[in-house]
């Protein structure tokens, strides 16, 4: 049983058939005898003995149950945990991957900008907004293993230097490598089970995904992240942005 000290527990819920074996003995005690006056009174018990044996049975079962949970009191009952405090969020530990698009088309002008810059900048503002508890992987196109992510899976203790690294950054040279980052951020989620969100900040070129390989990869990517219960947010930086969207 999941208490602390099951044997006291046992021995006081044992207690709580005393209240139970004391009334059966006082039912036997008395000894029923007739006299002259008795049908006088007999009308009048009829008509309470259903009210009056039921308030013996409710005072009967609150002794035992009282018995029965000083019982629990006493063995430390563990089936339970305890409620949050008001005030204090108990929200669930969450599980964030950013996938951040640095191949060269994201170097193109975005207003006063450029879509890499404006990337980076929203990047670094998210992960100063995420909770302590919250784990953490940053990874680019141009770097897409585990083994070259610019944070790897873990907490984040400083956000603000984290961030000014992505926004020093540049991109690269090379296009977007967004398949071999989706299977980075799938290899990462199998290791939590918090709940989990995709970041993906992107300009989503077409020319990048021409490939009909690398585009069935990338479709297929996404689907399993998806049946795999995460949350996916797709950030477009494109030069003609139709806004971000939530998989």
């Amino acid at each position: 049983m999941p208490f602390v000290h099951p044997l006291l527990f046992a021995g006081a819920a044992a207690a709580a058939s005393v209240p139970v074996i004391i009334h059966l003995l006082n039912r036997r005690r008395f000894k029923v005898i007739e006299w002259a006056a008795m049908h006088f009174l007999r009308e009048s018990v009829r008509r309470n003995r259903r009210r009056l044996r039921l308030e013996e049975l409710i005072l009967l079962a609150l002794r035992s149950l009282a018995i029965f949970l000083l019982a629990v009191a006493v063995g430390r009952f563990l089936g339970c945990t305890p409620a949050p405090i008001v005030g204090v969020s108990s929200r669930a530990q969450m599980t964030h991957v950013f996938i951040l698009d640095d191949s060269a088309s994201m170097g193109q002008k975005l207003a006063d900008t450029t879509s890499f810059a404006k990337a980076a900048s929203d990047l670094a503002d998210m992960l100063e907004r995420i909770a302590s508890t919250d784990r953490v992987a940053v990874l680019a196109t141009s770097r897409p293993k585990r083994s070259e992510a610019l944070f790897d899976l873990s907490t984040l203790s400083a956000p603000e230097e984290l961030g000014n690294q992505l926004r020093s950054g540049k991109p690269s040279d090379g296009s977007a490598g967004l398949d071999q980052a989706l299977a980075t951020a799938e290899e990462l989620f199998g290791l939590v089970s918090t709940e989990k969100r995709l970041y993906v900040l992107s300009d989503f070129r077409r020319a990048d995904y021409a490939d009909v390989d690398r585009a069935r990869t990338v479709s297929q990517a996404l689907r399993g992240l998806r049946s795999g219960k995460v949350e996916i947010v797709l950030m477009n930086y494109g030069s003609d942005p139709s806004g971000n969207l939530t998989v």
